[in-house]
């Protein structure tokens, strides 16, 4: 973070903890759509950590993330599901120059490294993990939340939502997709449930406390309505490149699938359906960010263990991706 930023950053600091508070340490974190920082702050009552995230992207498109972050955060502590306390937020970037959202650290394990550190224990977290998926598609939605994210009325309407996606960015990425989408439409289905979407349910994504019995919700900016399969079949193939990586952890994907079942309480009729389509954007959503550079921070070390990166993971992902969408054969 350079200085001029960092300076703003303390003021806020000042402004919401004390004019005694500073900031002792900031830490640059992951993240491919946005800047995100754990910022230590010396408080009279003690060390405080906080979460920083920056938007990109144009202003327009970064006040519209900030915004709906900010709103599902709100509204998702309302219906009593876990997500962080939110400390400050601008929207306008007034301070900043960009939307910014602070929030309280939350003290969790990213559910990918509890699985990779303690598989003895995978069926537990994997149930966890699936069941606050669940839990967040049984939220009913209310009419306010429609002035923050598009009302979808049918899976076909949303379907043809991820066609579009699909499609445009498949032209930017020049990989045809048009075989699949057509087998995609043929077979439409005319049922399914229209819940929210976390939109990025990854297990690197959500925390789980140590007695793996709670899991938090740390970023809702792609929070949207659709059919909540679209959401369990991106979790699933997520499930599977950590599979790919770890032989221990065979089977979690179709483990997370049953708890998945068990806890929303209905079987998923058109699963095999959605795997397929989300395999479908995943695969030139990746495509895309990798031709934009959107994959690769800007810091020395990370454009030096790039290529083996490339070589190990991303490469993996893409073959896998590839070979589900080409070998299409979903049963309805």
């Amino acid at each position: 973070m350079d200085k001029t930023r960092q300076i703003a950053l303390n003021e806020i600091v000042k402004d919401v903890f004390g004019n005694d508070a500073r900031i002792i340490k900031i830490k640059r974190l992951g993240g491919i759509g946005n800047e995100n920082y754990k910022v230590d702050v010396l408080t009279k009552r003690g060390t405080i950590t906080l979460s920083l995230k920056i938007f990109l992207g144009s202003l327009h498109e970064a006040r519209r993330k900030a915004t709906k972050e900010e709103y599902f955060i709100r509204r998702l502590s309302e219906v009593g599901l876990n997500v962080p306390n939110i400390l400050y937020y601008d929207p306008e970037g007034r301070r900043l120059g960009r939307p910014i959202l602070i929030k309280r650290w939350i003290s969790g394990i990213p559910v990918n490294k509890a699985l990779e550190k303690d598989y003895d224990n995978k069926d537990v977290i994997v149930d966890v993990y699936a069941r606050e998926l669940a839990t967040l598609h049984r939220v009913v939605p209310k009419p306010s939340d429609f002035m923050v994210i598009k009302e979808i009325r049918t899976p076909a309407e949303y379907i043809v939502r991820q066609f579009k996606i699909i499609e445009i960015l498949s032209k930017i990425v020049k990989f045809d997709m048009s075989k699949v989408i057509n087998a995609l439409r043929k077979d439409m289905p005319c049922s399914g449930d229209i819940t929210f979407l976390h939109g990025d349910y990854a297990p690197e994504n959500v925390l789980v406390n140590t007695s793996y019995d709670t899991i938090y919700f740390i970023d809702l900016e792609s929070i949207e309505l659709g059919v909540n399969e679209d959401d369990v079949a991106y979790a699933f193939h997520m499930l599977r490149f950590i599979e790919s990586i770890n032989k221990r952890l065979k089977g979690v994907a179709e483990d997370f699938i049953e708890s998945y079942e068990k806890h929303y309480g209905k079987t998923l009729k058109n699963l095999e359906y959605f795997k397929v389509l989300s395999a479908a954007k995943l695969y030139v959503v990746l495509k895309y960010l990798m031709k934009t550079g959107r994959l690769i921070r800007e810091r020395k070390t990370w454009l030096l263990i790039y290529p083996f990166l490339y070589m190990f993971f991303f490469r993996r992902v893409m073959k896998y991706l590839k070979e589900y969408i080409t070998n299409i054969n979903f049963t309805m």
